[in-house]
């Protein structure tokens, strides 16, 4: 399938296409979902996706080429504390650490639930229009337009990791990982030996087993057996792995893709790097994009491994993980972010929002697109464009 042809068609199917396969639990009766099942369309737009973490946002084109900043929120006064949690957009919803909600439109307040000062910081996703997040007691489902709780599930020092089918996965630093229904807070299963869920494939939750993840392993959560093994050393998994149709991909001393259904590497590749760093990552599916060493974007074949472009961005970020839309790739700058031809890694338009040195704040900045909106988060500051 030509390159065009594929992305229309990703655009128009969307993670809608992806099956969603019975879940059954020992014990359990009734229906149930795969672990890898889609999130709803228009319904998580993120830092990183859930649960494949891809960056990939379809349903969003993003701003033209005469965009315009329809408006700024200075995020610390709104808190009062810096912002260093996580994003979620939907089309009508920027939802920050807090958790506070504001309109997409014009960045005003919708609604703030303040659990407690613990919640600063901590993850949290969507799904299905509901808001997930933990306070450090419990995990709290929020409806995102209105802002009302629609349960609570106690369930001391855990924090939300991500939302797969009707599961919401969650971390815990005391008894291991709990998968609880996304719908009634009930718990499904528990890995007691596992406490650090980075994705999920298939039936399978990926979790990294050391701090800076030399390993991870696919265990099934309804009997804790390993199903496959795979060796990285990542920063942040969040921003250093992508995952699409079961296939994860990172870069480290290599661009490596892994094959968790046959348990093996697929390619892997140096394209002529001098350092060993590990860098954000993001796939559509047809591409891998692996940003910020050297000031370089590469687009790899995801199939192949070949490469398909490179390009220099003069500034641009090695902490910040890429947002795709079939039209363009967002990646994080020094001054802002810059929008990318994802076809031949052409810079398409470039949003400059700072002058001066501002690595710190940029370090913790997040890229999400939704609704036609492209929306830059850091510590201090919520921008949007359209």
């Amino acid at each position: 399938m030509q390159q065009s042809s594929r992305r229309a068609f990703l655009g128009s199917v969307g993670v809608a296409g992806i099956g969603v396969s019975a879940y059954i639990s020992p014990g359990r009766t009734g229906a149930a979902e795969d672990l890898d099942a889609a999130v709803p369309s228009g319904q998580w737009p993120m830092q990183g996706r859930t649960p494949q973490r891809s960056g990939y946002q379809p349903e969003s084109a993003g701003p033209p080429e005469e965009h315009e900043m329809v408006w700024e929120r200075d995020v610390y006064d709104l808190l009062g504390i810096f912002h260093e949690g996580t994003t979620v957009a939907t089309e009508d919803t920027l939802a920050i650490t807090g958790p506070t909600a504001l309109s997409t439109a014009d960045g005003s307040t919708r609604w703030a639930e303040p659990l407690t000062t613990e919640s600063i910081g901590l993850t949290h996703v969507c799904w299905n229009e509901t808001l997930y997040v933990a306070d450090g007691e419990r995990v709290y489902a929020i409806d995102t337009d209105s802002g009302t709780i629609e349960w609570a599930h106690r369930e001391s020092r855990i924090e939300v990791a991500f939302v797969a089918g009707r599961t919401v996965i969650c971390r815990g630093q005391r008894r291991g990982t709990v998968g609880l229904d996304a719908k009634t807070g009930a718990t499904r299963w528990r890995v007691s030996d596992y406490d650090d869920p980075v994705l999920a494939t298939g039936e399978m939750v990926g979790f990294q087993t050391g701090e800076f993840s030399t390993t991870i392993v696919g265990i099934d959560p309804t009997t804790e057996s390993i199903e496959w093994t795979a060796e990285w050393i990542t920063d942040d998994p969040e921003r250093d792995i992508a995952v699409h149709d079961g296939v994860v991909y990172s870069g480290l001393e290599k661009f490596t893709a892994f094959d968790t259904a046959s348990n093996s590497v697929l390619w892997a590749e140096r394209f002529d790097r001098e350092y060993e760093q590990s860098m954000p990552v993001a796939t559509d599916g047809e591409q891998v994009y692996f940003t910020g060493l050297d000031e370089e974007v590469l687009a790899v074949e995801a199939e192949t491994g070949q490469l398909r472009w490179r390009q220099s961005v003069e500034g641009i970020s090695r902490t910040v993980k890429p947002a795709v839309t079939d039209d363009a790739l967002y990646v994080s700058t020094e001054d802002g972010f810059a929008a990318l031809s994802p076809a031949t890694g052409r810079e398409l338009r470039r949003f400059s929002l700072y002058s001066g040195d501002l690595s710190e704040r940029q370090a913790n900045g997040q890229l999400l697109v939704a609704g036609g909106q492209v929306f830059y988060v850091d510590t201090a500051t919520a921008v949007a464009y359209r």
